[in-house]
């Protein structure tokens, strides 16, 4: 599927990530999009958006949920959540974390789609968010948990809605997808990074046992939420590398955890920049590097080495 953005590839659990330099993929530089001001989102989002594929088990929906209610749960003013991957999308949305909204509609296998091939309706779930009238959109963040790929190769109507509404959509895969006939970008578990006023990234948990799924999930989530969504804020707000974009999510990762970083959050942000074909962004990943180490030099604490 020619998807006309940048693809990165994430291992989320170990913080590796490396640009996928696809030649079918730089159509991107000839790409162009209108600038559109239609939506203002204020300096926090309003709503955030918690949705799962009905793939996926009880367990971890339940706990990624739990998670995710610790994670700065408290800035926003509406909550939705939607399962998908059923025939009928279950979306709802309420001005308070509501628990019983999401342990009344767990997955459910005999609600599912029983053929293997058949591909995710997560995009539908996308379109139906931001056409819902009860919550406001513009700026809303979008987590979504997802089991199997959709099968759609036309993703321009999406990509302009999203845009249109300067929101931003975590997507976090799980290993061991059942979905087998999926285009070969799909199977490749990219995680993709959309280079205008928003940022969707798709982050591959890369770890195969079922026994520790639940915990390299949550690992995934904290990535995303603590880091990244933090992290790339500014540059998602502003559509490109720029070094007032870059000088701002410096600045943010620096001052998460008291000196910057986790590790793990830095070791992915650093690897991500430095293999970019982006001109600026390795340039500011050596910057970025030697100031954290000196942050971590001074707390006595041995920095990472990517």
């Amino acid at each position: 599927m020619k998807f006309q953005f940048f693809i990165l590839l994430a291992l989320v659990g170990i913080g590796a990530a490396r640009l996928v330099t696809d030649p079918l993929l730089r159509s991107v530089e000839n790409l162009k999009f209108a600038d559109d001001n239609s939506c203002n989102a204020g300096t926090f989002p309003q709503t955030v958006l918690f949705a799962y594929s009905n793939d996926l088990p009880t367990a971890t929906v339940i706990d990624s949920w739990e998670y995710f209610v610790g994670v700065k749960s408290a800035n926003y003013s509406w909550f939705g959540s939607a399962r998908f991957d059923i025939e009928n999308i279950d979306m709802q949305f309420y001005t308070t974390i509501n628990q019983s909204t999401i342990l009344n509609s767990l997955p459910d296998p005999t609600q599912g789609l029983q053929n293997s091939s058949t591909g995710s309706n997560v995009f539908d779930v996308i379109e139906k968010f931001f056409s819902n009238t009860q919550a406001p959109v513009c700026g809303a963040r979008i987590l979504v948990l997802l089991k199997r790929y959709p099968n759609e190769a036309d993703v321009s109507r999406l990509v302009s809605m999203i845009r249109s509404h300067h929101a931003i959509v975590h997507v976090i895969t799980l290993a061991g997808n059942p979905h087998k006939k999926s285009s070969m970008e799909h199977r490749r578990h990219h995680f993709i990074v959309m280079k205008f006023q928003f940022f969707l990234l798709l982050a591959l948990v890369g770890f195969g046992a079922s026994q520790i799924i639940d915990k390299i999930l949550q690992v995934g989530i904290n990535f995303v939420n603590e880091c990244l969504a933090e992290t790339f804020n500014g540059i998602a707000k502003t559509g490109e590398y720029s070094e007032e974009a870059l000088n701002l999510a410096r600045n943010k990762i620096l001052k998460f955890a008291n000196c910057g970083s986790t590790p793990m959050c830095f070791q992915g942000l650093y690897n991500t920049l430095k293999e970019s074909i982006v001109s600026d962004a390795p340039k500011f990943a050596e910057a970025l590097r030697e100031e954290y180490e000196a942050c971590e030099a001074v707390d006595n604490t041995p920095p990472p080495i990517p």
